[in-house]
């Protein structure tokens, strides 16, 4: 899984180096390369991928996908704080205006609650992070409130799978996302 990690990281650094921001995004690399530095000690995390949909606002279906990768620490029996890394990829191509991209590259810290159970675990959590686009207009940067909901289901071979409602609320309109995903 470290592999899946890994790859998701050169996909971010990948995007930003197609888009040649290079001055505005050169901080978001370097925190990438310490991210990536830092997966290497997660062993006692729970990680997980996950990918999703945008259902509010409406847009086209080429802006609603999102990818997502982190980690949870148990703090307590039911508490945990992690991590979460979002981001995708739009591109389109206009007769008059050219290429347009975006890149949006969300980072938050958040604690969540999780109850206790064999099969299914509820959870429930809100955090704090930069809710970013990248696009043809440069790097907009804003403060955002996170809030996670979800369930957490564990078949009987011990496979984690999550199933998760987000709502981001940041400088411009506020997003609800669906997600599905694994956990290890």
């Amino acid at each position: 899984m470290h592999v899946a990690i890994k790859i998701f990281f050169d996909s971010i650094v990948f995007m930003i180096n197609k888009v040649k921001i290079i001055k505005k995004t050169g901080r978001i690399a370097i925190l990438i390369i310490m991210i990536m530095l830092f997966a290497k000690h997660l062993e006692a995390a729970n990680k997980f991928f996950k990918a999703g949909v945008i259902v509010f606002p409406s847009m086209t279906l080429a802006e609603r996908w999102r990818i997502a990768a982190g980690a949870d620490f148990d703090k307590s029996l039911n508490f945990k704080i992690g991590f979460e890394i979002q981001t995708a990829y739009q591109q389109e191509k206009d007769v008059f205006y050219g290429t347009w991209y975006n890149i949006p590259l969300n980072l938050f810290i958040n604690i969540k609650y999780m109850s206790k159970g064999r099969t299914n675990k509820l959870f429930l959590g809100a955090g704090t992070g930069l809710v970013s686009q990248i696009n043809n207009d440069g790097w907009h940067k804003f403060f955002g409130l996170h809030l996670v909901g979800g369930i957490e289901l564990i078949t009987i071979s011990q496979k984690h799978y999550l199933f998760e409602l987000q709502f981001i609320m940041a400088g411009w309109e506020p997003e609800l996302l669906i997600f599905a995903g694994i956990k290890w």
